[in-house]
């Protein structure tokens, strides 16, 4: 089953590594395919809407590109919209839910943020209301390494405190459909570094041992070779000396940056290798260019998006 065969896919990765590119780029490769995507950012969050050139975060869905739409989760929307829908409170919702005994409440309770906003997201992919977008996939923007696992954890941790109750329902509900691999996919972004990949080892480990698991690995700003697989760093120069006439100097510091361009592609190989071989068995890598420039607007995700383009 394809990755954006799935209706949720979250993201996840060591911090810097480029989520938030990654969650853009798959989301714009997935409307290729005809699908209609929602991009999700969680509380306390606004990096996607700076990187699309987009202004503020809104929690009302606003159009990227054909096909894909953007909005910013809050656990205060979230949990009026919640009482809206289960518990009947229409006209004093937002009043309630807001109110600083609310307020109080939500951030007392370990894991309920978390829930309400995948209460929210759940709701978007298996019953939006009839004024609402309906989706095939919602990529989230998900937190960093360790607080994405906690993220995957929170329904199954809430449902074990509550034991009774709507917020015993919803997490449930929510736990349910994080573990079914038919409707959801955990991907970790990393980078050609060694530190990045060893993170993300030891989150595939980790999931593994919690009942979880990761679908694939982005494998981000792999450097582009800008020399023939063939060439030395001797070669170079000698090509290019004989075409320009070099000088000594200008000849040895070709000779420099080939040799420091050519040593970089090989170190990435390398941890490449090693992210290959711990990762559990079969579990596929997409490479993703390096840009040449910060990403800002819709089109500069092009080549990212080719690449994911093909991902199964």
């Amino acid at each position: 089953m394809g990755i954006v065969d799935r209706r949720l896919v979250v993201i996840t990765g060591k911090g810097g590594v480029g989520r938030s590119t990654a969650t853009i780029a798959l989301g714009l490769a997935a409307a290729r395919r005809g699908k209609r995507v929602a991009l999700v950012e969680l509380s306390r969050q606004s990096t996607l809407p700076r990187m699309l050139a987009m202004g503020e975060r809104t929690y009302e869905p606003r159009r990227v590109a054909p096909g894909v739409d953007l909005l910013g989760l809050s656990t205060l929307d979230c949990l009026a919209d919640f009482g809206r829908r289960k518990l009947g409170l229409r006209n004093v919702a937002k009043w309630f839910f807001e109110s600083s005994l609310m307020k109080g409440f939500v951030t007392a309770v370990p894991g309920l943020p978390d829930v309400i906003q995948l209460g929210k997201i759940e709701d978007m992919i298996t019953q939006p209301l009839k004024n609402e977008s309906a989706y095939d996939l919602v990529i989230v923007d998900g937190p960093a390494t360790g607080q994405g696992l906690t993220l995957l954890d929170s329904a199954r941790a809430m449902a074990d405190v509550t034991r009774v109750g709507p917020f015993y329902d919803l997490a449930l509900r929510i736990a349910d459909f994080l573990s079914d691999p038919r409707q959801t996919a955990t991907l970790a972004v990393t980078l050609p570094e060694s530190l990045p990949v060893s993170e993300t080892l030891q989150l595939d480990q980790a999931m593994r041992q919690e009942g979880h698991q990761l679908h694939g690995v982005l494998l981000n700003r792999w450097p582009r070779r800008h020399l023939p697989s063939t060439a030395t760093p001797d070669a170079v120069a000698a090509s290019l000396d004989a075409a320009t006439g070099l000088s000594a100097d200008g000849a040895a510091s070709l000779r420099t940056l080939a040799t420091r361009h050519l040593a970089h592609l090989d170190a990435a190989v390398q941890v490449r290798e090693r992210l290959a071989e711990g990762l559990a068995s079969g579990l596929p890598i997409v490479d993703l260019p390096l840009l040449t420039s910060a990403p800002l607007g819709v089109q500069a995700f092009e080549p990212l998006v080719d690449a994911l383009s093909e991902v199964p």
